[in-house]
Parts: C-alpha cells; sequence; structure tokens
C-alpha cells in the first residue's frame, strides 16, 4: 500500500461529491476581462473592487521602496525593530481610520489565525455571526476559547447569550464579526455590536476587509471611526489591490499583540508591498466618483435579480445568488461559463447546505454593458435588459502628493 493512497482516496471521494478544485491560470486583460484557459472572460469573481491593482502609481511607488530600502526586509516585527516606513505607513493607516494605532501584518488569513487567538485563550469566551467567513471561525478554534454562534446579525440572541456569560468567569470575552459579510453581501449593526460590547464589557472584533476602499468615511472601511469597535481587521488584497493586512487597535492591544501575537514573528512585508501600499492609501479616499458609480451598478444588478425572482440578500456590491442545491448552483455556473462570464460558486461547508450560491462581485470597470451580458447569460433569462442609470458620476481623476521621506 502505497503511503500516498490515503490522499489519493480523499481526492477520489471530494470528485465523487463534486467539491473537487483545481487551479485555473488567468491572464489580467483589463479591469474587466480576463485571459482563461485561451478564453476571453468577464470577470465577476474579482474582489480588486478599484482597479488598483494595475495602476500605475501603485507600480511606480512600489519600485520607489524596492530601491530605496531593497528587495526584502529579512526579519520579523519581534526579532528586530521594523524598517522606518512600516511604521511611517501604520501612523498614516491609523490617522485614516480614526484608531490610536495600526499594525501591519503578511495577510489576513495570518491576522485571523493568529490575533483571535492571541486576543483569547482556553478560559475565553468567544460569540461569533454564524455567518463569518471559515479564517474566523478558524481563527477562533485555534484559540481554544469556549465558542457560541449566533444567528446572522440576530442581536437579540447575542445579547442573551452575553447575559448568560455574566454568571461565568472568562479570561477574555470576544464579539467577533464581518462589517460586509462575504457570504451573504449585506452588513453588520456596528452600532448595536459596539453598544453591546460596551455593556457588557467585551471586546469587539470586526473584519472589515470587503469594506474598505469602497464604503465608510474616505473609503477606509464600515469601521473608520466608529466608536466601541476595539479591533479593526482589514485586507489591502481586495480593494486596495496589494498583498498585506492591517489591525487597527488602541495603543494597549497593540503593545500586548506584539509581545504576544505570533503571526509578528514572521518576516515583515517586503519594501515593494509596503510602497504599493503606501499609494493606495494615498488614492483610497479620493476615489468618491470610483465608488459611487460602484454603488450605482450593484444597485441595477440586485435590482436586476430581484425582477427575475432570484434569491439575494446583498445590499452591497458583493451579490450573492442564493440557488439552493449544488446541482442547480453547478448549472446555473454552467451557463454563466457558457457565456464566457467568470463567477465564483459557494458550497456546504462553506455555506449552509442548500443554500449554495453563485457570488458576483462588481468592480469599478464594469460598464452597463458589461452587466446587461451579466443578466442576459443568467440560465432562463430571455429579457432584454436595460441599464436605467442614475445622474452619471464621473470617476475622479487625483493627482497625489506623496511623503518624500517614504520615497
Amino acid at each position: 500500500m502505497s503511503k500516498y493512497n490515503l490522499f489519493e482516496n480523499c481526492l477520489g471521494k471530494l470528485e465523487e461529491e463534486h467539491q473537487y478544485l483545481s487551479l485555473r491560470h488567468i491572464v489580467p486583460l483589463d479591469g474587466a476581462h480576463v485571459l482563461c484557459e485561451d478564453k476571453k472572460m468577464l470577470n465577476f469573481s474579482s474582489n480588486d473592487y478599484l482597479n488598483l491593482s494595475q495602476h500605475t502609481e501603485l507600480k511606480k511607488n512600489a519600485i520607489r521602496f524596492l530601491l530605496q530600502h531593497g528587495v526584502g526586509t529579512t526579519t520579523s516585527f519581534v526579532v528586530n525593530s521594523h524598517l522606518h516606513c512600516h511604521g511611517l505607513i501604520e501612523e498614516k493607516l491609523s490617522l485614516l481610520l480614526g484608531t490610536e494605532s495600526a499594525h501591519l501584518f503578511n495577510s489576513r488569513y495570518q491576522a485571523n489565525m493568529t490575533v483571535i487567538a492571541t486576543l483569547a485563550s482556553p478560559k475565553s469566551l468567544i460569540l461569533i455571526d454564524r455567518s463569518c467567513h471559515v479564517g474566523l471561525f478558524q481563527g477562533a478554534a485555534f484559540s481554544r476559547a469556549k465558542i457560541k454562534t449566533f444567528e446572522h446579525n440576530d442581536l437579540v440572541e447575542l445579547e442573551q447569550l452575553l447575559e448568560q456569560a455574566n454568571s461565568e468567569e472568562y479570561f477574555s470575552k470576544l464579539i467577533v464579526t464581518e462589517s460586509l459579510f462575504s457570504l451573504e453581501g449585506d452588513t453588520a449593526d456596528l452600532k448595536g455590536l459596539s453598544l453591546l460590547g460596551k455593556k457588557y464589557e467585551t471586546l469587539l472584533f470586526v473584519d472589515d476587509s470587503h469594506a474598505i476602499g469602497v464604503m465608510g468615511k474616505d473609503g477606509m472601511g464600515l469601521c473608520a471611526f466608529v466608536e466601541g469597535v476595539d479591533v479593526i481587521l482589514g485586507t489591502f488584497s481586495k480593494a486596495c489591490g496589494t498583498p498585506g493586512a492591517y489591525l487597527g487597535c488602541n495603543k494597549t492591544l497593540k503593545k500586548y499583540l506584539i509581545n504576544t501575537c505570533p503571526g509578528l514573528r514572521d518576516t515583515s512585508l517586503p519594501p515593494a508591498i509596503l510602497g504599493a501600499i503606501d499609494a493606495a492609501l494615498d488614492f483610497v479616499p479620493q476615489m468618491e466618483g470610483e465608488r459611487k458609480q460602484l454603488e450605482q451598478r450593484a444597485y441595477f444588478l440586485r435590482k436586476k435579480c430581484q425582477e427575475l425572482g432570484l434569491l439575494t440578500n446583498s445590499t452591497t456590491h458583493l451579490i450573492p445568488i442564493i440557488i439552493g442545491s449544488e446541482e442547480d448552483t453547478r448549472d446555473f455556473l454552467k451557463a454563466l461559463n457558457a457565456a464566457n462570464i467568470l463567477a465564483t460558486p459557494l458550497f456546504s461547508p462553506l455555506v449552509p447546505e442548500n443554500a449554495s450560491r453563485i457570488r458576483i462581485s462588481i468592480n469599478a470597470h464594469h460598464s452597463p454593458e458589461h452587466l446587461k451580458e451579466l443578466v442576459c447569460a443568467f440560465p432562463g433569462n430571455s429579457y432584454a435588459v436595460t441599464y436605467r442609470s442614475p445622474p452619471k458620476v464621473v470617476a475622479n481623476k487625483v493627482e497625489v502628493t506623496r511623503n518624500p521621506v517614504l520615497q
């Protein structure tokens, strides 16, 4: 018996259950299209909401940082002091978020897995929204804390759980949620959550990753300048178009994490990535035109789904169309692929059983014609689609003056 038999059997089972995944190579062509397996496809699966990943200024600033600071940082935060430009970017970030301090991480996954596990312990309680993405659940499980889930956005149930917890002793208590739920496309009641956190002396940890760049004050996410959010987690890998993640918090929590968080023992972000992040943070607050346009496009598509009888809970630019069975969802996906359209399927266990869905991600380069092409590709749809736009919004063309110290 081969030592690989176990893995081959598992792969075979995944294929039988239609859960097997294989990677497809794509080449970006523009903000709306990619070349996928030698086919030009309209891309509704990208998280590059503002198309900053291909922005000339981000590329230029990445090169500037590379030439000034070198290829890599060569060590972790806790082994040695991080680069001066790290600290300057963190200061810029905290000002944009309205937090006392901020800290950079290599990735959202790294931050989810290690920060939650550092703020909690086996003697802690974590209360987590049932619709949170799997990374948050994995981070909670890694902490070995007692975990209780509450129904999606059900603050009544959450308060009941907090009331019950008052009679027990815990090292710490955390409410964990997303601001914009990647599986549902709707948003959390941050004001209500922050009031509960304050009332029951419970930390509020919010993953703001899908909102930064496209929502909130100056596009810095739904948590920016919101009182009562103790820990803001975000990623640059979506609307900001570059790898990396961040945490916004007060000075006490930052000092605690620097001294205790294992995620900070990894080699820190390289200078070229820092340069791209620095440029993105300059552009995002000035891209209100792109955000308005994105909002208009999303409104049209949500309305069209409603007219066609397609179920979605979305209120944002992330629009999961809930199909139901896996078989019907795969048929829906095949119809889109046949029309040269890429979208993201979500199956159990990522979503509840019989709630499989296709997630549509809209970005700033999607035109009314692209949306019409998408809707016409929906299975069984023979309707003529007319895009009725609100008053035209002209995307900002901004000139950014950079901090010469960072260059």
